[in-house]
């Protein structure tokens, strides 16, 4: 997995997906989860265990299979990502 993310490709690809995760965009664009020297992954990490949190919480909540489908790639692929160096 790579361990750098480009913020504005990030927020353009949240708004296509899901544009319901508006405290996510947020809080990416405010830089809550921008990198330091020695923190990068830790805060890559934060960012998608958010998103899998706020993913969790929309599929809880939603009624029409296809916001139900979205919702969930969108978690599969948090959960992935989560894995780490697993996957390699």
């Amino acid at each position: 997995m790579s361990e750098y993310v480009k913020k504005q490709a990030l927020l353009e690809w949240l708004n296509k997906k899901c544009p319901t995760a508006w405290e996510t965009m947020q809080a990416i664009k405010s830089g809550a989860f921008d990198a330091e020297p020695d923190g990068e992954v830790q805060r890559l990490r934060a960012a998608l265990g958010h998103i899998h949190a706020i993913a969790q919480s929309e599929l809880d909540e939603l009624q029409y299979e296809s916001q139900r489908k979205t919702w969930e790639k969108i978690l599969l692929t948090a959960e992935e990502a989560l894995k780490g160096d697993e996957n390699a």
